[in-house]
């Protein structure tokens, strides 16, 4: 057990709101959709069906953080998404058809 954890400064009302909605979604049956910056500084949009959220690490984030793997609709791929490098301002649900539209 740690007794010396440092607690992370409190969310911003609009982080607060972004993650909601991410939360959100997250419970939801459905995909996601926003606008990612991976590990070499590209950015694009992206759809996902979500997974699940981890903690650790990989090839491309060999630093521990907060992880969204998920199945990327648009590679047909399962990939993990570092959630700080995720849009949330651009974050929507998507339904079935859209999914499959791809």
């Amino acid at each position: 057990m740690i007794d010396h954890m440092i607690a992370p400064p409190p969310l911003a009302d609009a982080e607060q709101l972004q993650l909601c909605n991410f939360l959100l979604a997250l419970a939801a049956d459905s995909g996601l959709s926003f606008t990612y910056t991976n590990y070499r500084g590209e950015t694009s949009q992206r759809r996902v069906k979500p997974l699940h959220l981890w903690h650790g690490s990989t090839e491309h984030h060999p630093k521990p953080t907060l992880l969204l793997c998920g199945l990327d609709l648009d590679k047909n791929a399962e990939r993990d998404f570092k959630l700080t490098d995720i849009d949330m301002s651009t974050m929507r649900r998507t339904d079935a058809k859209e999914q499959n539209e791809r």
